[in-house]
């Protein structure tokens, strides 16, 4: 019994590790993507953005099926052998091979979509990312499978910030939405070249596709649900690049792309973290359930907060980030942000699930989404573009307690602990969102939006220490999310001596 609860404790103390890590790695790659942001919408035009939205609509979709779901299912696994190692790695370049073909095959289709002959050659020249992810992509989930989360994270943050260097010095070149391609190759090169360096294993180059069929049958729900999920989000780009044109593609796809930060940099690293961690843990151990719910909660309040404040405050956020020239994309980025908030609280029950193996609900709860979304846009579409935006956030919203409650039921306590971690986060988001509206009317009178932005968050901090000062339960959660940042807290975030919401 002993020697479990040593192996548990080394989990959870790699598994505190690998947190206070990727928030750090994280922070970089926010910073790096801040910088391009900012940077990179006053060098390249609108109709430049919408252009690399439709070359990259088709491009990531593709992208979904770079490993076929085996990645995630080799994290899940709780062993393999040599044959199975030596197999992935040549899948991983098999499919990275034939997702190059298809790629320049489909380039003139997509084009031909959207209507505009640009799209071709950006698309082609993004192809060659697959045979650097086929070469790469198996390493560094090896690193993530065995819970080496610093190094992985050390690999990534290199790749983000070399890519964003490259990046703005080909837009300052003049290369327009190649810019992005340049992005994508030199920050996959980067980070497949130290990938490699971080392990010891070396591939045989045998390939024993049998071996694979366990893993298949898991990562193939995977799969199919990121196929769905992200045809759900792309289904209003689509319409908006062929019926509205790139000049509001590039609107609305640089204000959905905004709103994916908080995901893409916090609640996405953290629940690959958490798959791995809860995948060594039993499903029906006190350990599995603390460790749960207690990430879950500093995850939802690190994340909600940035949607508070693009649903509050759209004019003055796009102003400081895009300039005034994007100005016309506020209304987008009010409306997704609502829907935003709602499907990143799914992310997170999404990373449960893997972790116990119910890897095909991932796919019933996707696939809801499909018929959801298009109702939206049809209803939306007489309104324009901010009617598509605002019919999408309704869709996102109405389908969420619904999909929460499919992708957890069953699960011992999942459902009364996952709502339960979510009520302090709830509590700090309206909060900051009354304060900041407060505050942005007080500072409505200030011509600089920065000073703005400082009055109406300082306002917003304040309402939200006083309501802590006498709620305990909200004090103790703001606290433990502080400490989750500095990383001082892995007893609790591994459930030792923590609270177990019932």
């Amino acid at each position: 019994m002993s020697s479990g609860n040593e192996q548990t404790d080394s989990i959870l103390k790699k598994a505190a590790t690998g947190y206070r890590s990727t928030l750090f790695t994280q922070a970089i790659r926010v910073l790096c993507k801040i910088v391009s942001v900012v940077v990179m919408a006053r060098i390249v035009a609108p109709e430049g953005f919408g252009q690399f939205a439709m070359a990259a609509s088709a491009f990531w979709m593709l992208a979904l099926f770079r490993d076929a779901g085996l990645g995630t299912a080799a994290v899940q696994a709780r062993t393999l052998d040599q044959r199975q190692l030596n197999s992935l790695f040549s899948a991983h370049l098999l499919i990275g091979g034939v997702l190059t073909g298809l790629t320049w095959l489909v380039a003139p289709g997509v084009a031909h979509w959207f209507r505009s002959a640009p799209v071709t050659p950006i698309m082609q020249s993004m192809s060659g990312a697959f045979l650097i992810i086929g070469a790469g992509g198996f390493v560094r989930t090896q690193l993530q499978r065995n819970l080496q989360i610093d190094r992985a994270n050390r690999v990534e943050a290199i790749g983000a910030v070399v890519g964003t260097i490259a990046m703005v010095a080909a837009g300052m070149a003049d290369f327009g939405p190649y810019s992005f391609v340049v992005f994508l190759l030199v920050s996959e090169g980067v980070s497949t070249i130290l990938a490699w360096r971080e392990t010891t294993w070396r591939p045989n180059w045998t390939f024993h596709p049998g071996c694979l069929m366990p893993l298949w049958r898991v990562g193939r729900h995977v799969t199919l649900n990121q196929a769905l999920a992200f045809l759900a989000t792309q289904l209003d780009g689509a319409a908006i690049g062929r019926w509205f044109g790139s000049h509001s593609l590039g609107l609305y796809s640089r204000s959905s792309q905004l709103l994916t930060l908080p995901t893409q940099f916090i609640a996405l690293p953290l629940g690959q973290v958490l798959v791995a961690t809860l995948s060594r843990l039993s499903p029906t151990s006190d350990q599995f359930e603390r460790h749960a719910a207690n990430t879950v909660t500093p995850i939802a309040h690190l994340v909600l907060p940035c949607y508070a404040l693009c649903i509050v405050m759209p004019d003055t956020t796009i102003h400081l980030l895009l300039g005034s020239d994007w100005l016309a994309a506020s209304p987008l980025l009010r409306a997704l942000a609502i829907g935003s908030a709602a499907t990143t609280l799914i992310l997170m029950a999404q990373s449960i699930n893997i972790a116990t193996g119910r890897t095909n609900r991932l796919t019933h709860a996707a696939a809801v989404t499909i018929p959801l979304t298009l109702v939206a846009i049809y209803l939306g579409f007489p309104s324009g573009v901010d009617g598509i935006a605002l019919g999408v956030a309704g869709a996102q919203v109405l389908s969420a307690i619904p999909r929460l409650w499919w992708l957890l039921r069953d699960t011992p306590g999942a459902v009364r602990n996952y709502g339960s971690a979510l009520i302090g986060p709830g509590i700090t988001m309206a909060i900051l969102m009354l304060g900041l509206s407060a505050g942005d009317r007080m500072g409505g009178a200030m011509k600089s939006p920065a000073l703005q932005l400082l009055i109406a968050l300082g306002i917003a901090l304040i309402a939200l220490t006083a309501v802590a000062a006498v709620l305990p339960r909200l004090r103790r959660e703001l606290i433990a999310t502080l400490q989750f940042i500095a990383g001082l807290r892995s007893s609790n975030l591994a459930g030792n001596n923590s609270r177990a919401p019932k």
